[in-house]
């Protein structure tokens, strides 16, 4: 399908453009995320509607050797500059590696917290939870691999699929009395997934630390069996071939408690194990960018629990570059006891808000949804780095506090000063006392209509 997989989409805007917004800018957008927006109705409502996050998962132009032929973007939620996003990753993923998701590609290996829209280089994907019917008799893990064992990876239909901004659903092995369906939303730095198991036979959840598309040289969980929660981190980066190195904590927490739970590190599956952690050179373990596919030595550790099948299991989870601590005050101040409903309604009012900073009339809807589609991916990046406490890892490796503003990483190394950084400042206008001033007229796009931008 044209649109999905960009078409004159990709073509008019490519992926690079896409990534990318001065640190100044960004700081004075912030109030897109509305953090205490109410919930809204989930239908097709206000811009929101129009976008379709699967354009840019597969190839819609030749590829020059610039990262691939479409926008590397991927379609999980995530909220605008936000630090979360919780996206599914297919396998091979090799038209879309630096996004993790492959329009053509009918296998599913997880949903992992973190990923990059728009790069030409493969980064993030990191913690990977992945839920199976199948019994569980030993480490799930390829050896010395990022991938969870053929035997786990699931089916999928893009005819069971819903993807919206802030919003991804999916059933996986559809049409099978083993089918289990993954619905996830976002906040910022937080979010919640419900899964529910088909009735009858195993029903685990994988959570693999260890599945970084760039390989990871450190890999670590921990299992509270008692406050039913599972923490850890995931230590990745060699962006490009780059030397860096960055730190992904997480903090998971279920609404039911475990029947079974235990642990793995590489090849060896320890049952009812509350720990487990791996490490590599970091040399050896960064290889990712220079290798294809996801083939290569990574650190190997992770987690499982089992459920009772046939019920839903809902999962809070928040994220940080910073502490497991961090990442728990974020969940509580993010999602704290809101439903799956309320955090997904208030991240689609914060894309509506976002979005409806520019209003479109004229031209078909096809056109509706390419120009909507192009904008939402603009407010993907860069995203939030700082924790709610104000907390962020400096490049100093020293922990930070931003005073009163917004820390934002994920900057985009093109040229989208002239590009994508001018549009954002005109739509940003309003946020800048020094540049309140508004066109008195709406600009003219043709003869098919017309694009306005809207102050606050």
């Amino acid at each position: 399908m044209a649109g999905r997989q960009g078409g004159s989409f990709v073509r008019r805007i490519p992926g690079a453009v896409q990534l990318g917004l001065s640190a100044g800018l960004a700081s004075v957008c912030v109030g897109f995320l509305l953090l205490a927006a109410p919930p809204v109705a989930h239908g097709a409502s206000g811009p929101a509607g129009l976008v379709d996050p699967l354009i840019g998962t597969d190839d819609g132009a030749p590829n020059y050797a610039t990262g691939g032929g479409g926008g590397n973007t991927f379609p999980g939620a995530t909220m605008p500059f936000g630090m979360l996003g919780w996206s599914p990753d297919t396998m091979p993923a090799q038209r879309n590696t630096p996004g993790g998701y492959s329009y053509d590609d009918e296998r599913m290996r997880g949903f992992s917290l973190k990923h990059a829209s728009g790069a030409g280089c493969a980064i993030y994907q990191d913690v990977s939870f992945m839920p199976t019917s199948e019994r569980l008799r030993g480490s799930p893990v390829k050896p010395g691999d990022s991938d969870i064992e053929d035997g786990y990876v699931a089916r999928f239909s893009h005819k069971r699929e819903v993807a919206r901004p802030g919003y991804y659903r999916v059933q996986l092995d559809p049409g099978e009395s083993e089918s289990t369906q993954v619905a996830v939303t976002a906040a910022p730095r937080a979010g919640i997934a419900r899964i529910r198991f088909p009735r009858g036979g195993s029903s685990t959840l994988l959570i693999n630390a260890g599945a970084s598309a760039s390989g990871n040289s450190e890999a670590a969980v921990q299992i509270d069996p008692i406050q039913h929660e599972i923490t850890g981190s995931a230590t990745s980066g060699g962006f490009c071939g780059n030397p860096n190195a960055y730190t992904l904590y997480f903090v998971a927490q279920f609404g039911r408690g475990f029947k079974s739970f235990g642990t793995w590190r590489r090849g060896k599956l320890s049952r009812r194990s509350q720990s487990s952690s791996d490490s590599l050179d970091s040399e050896t373990a960064l290889t990712g960018e220079r290798r294809k596919g996801r083939k290569g030595p990574t650190a190997q550790a992770g987690a499982y629990a089992g459920f009772g099948g046939g019920r839903a299991v809902e999962i809070r989870v928040g994220i940080s570059f910073v502490s497991v601590e961090n990442a728990r005050e974020n969940l509580e101040a993010e999602v704290g006891e809101r439903s799956f409903s309320d955090v997904r309604g208030a991240a689609q009012a914060a894309w509506n808000a976002a979005l409806g900073r520019v209003s479109v009339s004229g031209g078909k809807r096809s056109d509706l949804r390419r120009f909507y589609t192009a904008l939402y991916h603009c407010f993907i990046h860069p995203s939030t780095f700082s924790d709610v406490n104000g907390e962020y890892p400096g490049m100093d490796g020293e922990v930070h506090t931003a005073e009163r503003f917004v820390k934002y990483a994920d900057f985009s190394g093109w040229d989208v000063y002239r590009s994508q950084i001018p549009l954002l400042a005109i739509l940003c206008l309003g946020r800048q006392r020094a540049h309140r001033r508004r066109p008195r007229r709406p600009r003219r796009s043709g003869d098919r209509g017309r694009v306005r931008a809207r102050g606050p």
